[in-house]
């Protein structure tokens, strides 16, 4: 899955994240630097004003010769010791009020944006896979690619742009109060960054690679979780049947333990500064303390410089804790961001998705497959070759061959979910491009060999695909009765077109399942319906059934029926007998019928 295996500097890894923004996106980040910069400048003046107050504690006479305050206080006239106490005070928990109240503005908005921004990305990726090309979805598991719509987008969201943001609030406000201590004693300042800073960046420098490495485990583990849980429940009945359920169950619980570690182990890490560094906080006071004061006269003259650092190191502690955590969990996230970037990275190349659909291309006498040659990329043998196909307005056309002939090739060719190697596909005498495949697939309804069924009403079921206010009820109806069972559905089913018809339909038989197959396809009205297999899977009674409601289907519209038995195809008007790829007969049914009955070679 990795091809790079060299460490990312987290700089590049803001850089690829920032790149992965939408340029509204950008500006929104960019609006929020003004509000840093004031946070980080009331954390100062927070912490300044504690000066002030623990001086009137311990030496109310110096407190005139305190800057700034001092010549305010003088000019007021105020010299009682308890009004400075209060007014000290009110300044503080104002100061306090003010500081707090913007960092939650800050915590708000930067929640608000990373949320809309999972979203933004997770919606994106939906696109992006949406608008493949078909081979793509053929070379990929979907059970992954839900695991990076879901979970993956969400980790780089946390774990990339909101601490990366974090990143520059807790800066911001470190830079600030770290710059005031500097002023107020360099040498004491210089002692203490070096402490906090190198165990820090230590700690840092010990877990990166260990951090990266876990990250891109835990994109496995949770992609193999969700695969497995997928697996599970979407093959219940046969898991039951073959009393599988516990070899099931292993090839989920092991994903599962290893995600379980590797998040333990994540959360750990983070929480290893925190308990090491509040004895180097502590340590580093009580050694100001015994170093700053030579007898006890001394000691009312640093306790505002002792509060002082206490109280930034009260407010730098929380945010060093989180800057840490912020650079510890990007390098947990590089695995996600790997991951959605490469997904992300061809969205340059992208069909158009119009909202509105496009007219089907005129259809008046033919849809023609002229040379067709296709191959799959990474094969070195040619899937369908030399294949001429023609689809008369208003006929019924059979394509039959055995299991691998092809056929399935042939059937996505002709619906323009492939573009062959060599070859033409024509309407009439309009060729069909990459600019007219969209309209081109508009002629086409496509009734598959197994039918996707939501968990939901018979009418969403029809109507596939559309948001409730456009679904027409009248169309639903008009195709349930050309698909033959509208009856059933009115009559039978308790809550009519508005009934739910269970996961995959399980509350439906194979026919009834297939029926609303047939129906979907022809909501649309198409021109052609494509019948692919479609009854492989129905006993014979039912299988005519749903033939004898293809054939009054087949009296209006173009009809393609693919199959593997020549005696479900005989009231075709031609067959077509596909091998290895290849025509070898074709012909009026009838004709084709009997040289395969009577062994006559094509």
């Amino acid at each position: 899955m990795w091809h790079d295996r060299r460490p990312m500097r987290l700089r590049f890894a803001l850089l690829r994240i920032w790149r992965l923004l939408e340029p509204s996106e950008r500006r929104r980040i960019a609006y929020v630097a003004p509000l840093l910069v004031v946070s980080a400048l009331v954390e100062v003046v927070g912490v300044a004003a504690v000066i002030p107050f623990l001086t009137v504690l311990s030496d109310p006479a110096s407190f005139g010769e305190l800057p700034l305050v001092g010549g305010l206080v003088a000019r007021a006239g105020i010299d009682d010791p308890m009004i400075l106490l209060r007014w000290a005070g009110a300044a503080l928990a104002l100061t306090l009020l003010a500081a707090n109240g913007l960092l939650l503005l800050t915590t708000w908005w930067m929640l608000r944006f990373t949320w809309g921004l999972n979203h933004t990305i997770s919606a994106r990726l939906v696109r992006h896979y949406l608008a493949q090309p078909y081979p793509f979805m053929l070379t990929r598991n979907t059970s992954e690619m839900a695991n990076r719509i879901v979970v993956e987008v969400r980790q780089l969201v946390e774990n990339g742009v909101k601490a990366g943001l974090e990143v520059a609030t807790r800066s911001a406000v470190i830079l600030a109060l770290a710059g005031f201590l500097v002023v107020l004693d360099p040498r004491t300042a210089a002692v203490a960054f070096v402490a906090l800073g190198g165990a820090y960046g230590a700690i840092f420098a010990l877990t990166r690679g260990y951090l990266r490495r876990i990250g891109r485990e835990v994109v496995v583990a949770s992609a193999a979780r969700l695969k497995a849980v997928s697996e599970a429940l979407g093959g219940f009945k046969d898991v039951r049947v073959a009393g599988r359920e516990a070899s099931v169950y292993r090839r989920y619980a092991a994903p599962s333990v290893r995600y379980a570690q590797i998040q333990a182990a994540g959360q750990a890490v983070l929480a290893l500064p925190r308990y090491a560094l509040q004895v180097i906080a502590v340590g580093g006071l009580v050694l100001i303390a015994s170093l700053g004061v030579d007898s006890a006269e001394e000691l009312g003259g640093i306790v505002p410089l002792l509060g002082a650092y206490a109280f930034a190191g009260l407010r730098m502690m929380p945010a060093m804790d989180a800057l840490f955590g912020a650079f510890s969990r990007m390098r947990f996230g590089l695995g996600s961001l790997e991951v959605i970037e490469a997904d992300l990275s061809r969205c340059h190349d992208l069909e158009p998705m119009p909202e509105v659909d496009v007219e089907p291309l005129p259809f008046e006498r033919e849809v023609r497959l002229v040379g067709v040659t296709f191959a799959y990329e990474g094969s070195s043998a040619a899937a369908v070759q030399d294949v001429d196909l023609r689809l008369p307005i208003r006929s019924s056309v059979a394509v039959v061959g055995s299991t691998g002939s092809g056929k399935t090739t042939l059937v996505d060719l002709l619906l323009g979910l492939l573009a062959p190697s060599t070859g033409e596909v024509r309407v009439d005498d309009r060729l069909v491009t990459a600019e007219t495949r969209r309209a081109y697939r508009r002629l086409f309804g496509y009734v598959p060999q197994s039918i996707f069924l939501l968990d939901d009403s018979v009418a969403r079921n029809v109507a596939f695909g559309l948001e409730d206010a456009d679904i027409d009820l009248a169309a639903v109806r008009r195709a349930c009765r050309e698909a033959q069972i509208a009856e059933f559905i009115e009559s039978e089913l308790p809550d009519g077109y508005e009934t739910e018809v269970g996961e995959r339909g399980v509350r439906l038989s194979g026919g009834q399942r297939q029926r609303i197959g047939i129906a979907r396809a022809l909501y649309h009205q198409p021109q052609i319906l494509v019948f692919d297999e479609a009854t492989s899977a129905l006993d014979v009674h039912t299988e005519q059934q749903v033939y004898q409601a293809l054939e009054s289907i087949a009296e209006h519209r173009t009809v393609l029926t693919i199959a593997h038995r020549l005696e479900t195809v005989a009231k075709a008007d031609h067959v077509v007998v596909l091998e290895r790829g290849q025509v070898v007969d074709r012909g009026p049914s009838e004709a084709v019928l009997t040289r395969y009955r009577f062994g006559v070679p094509a």
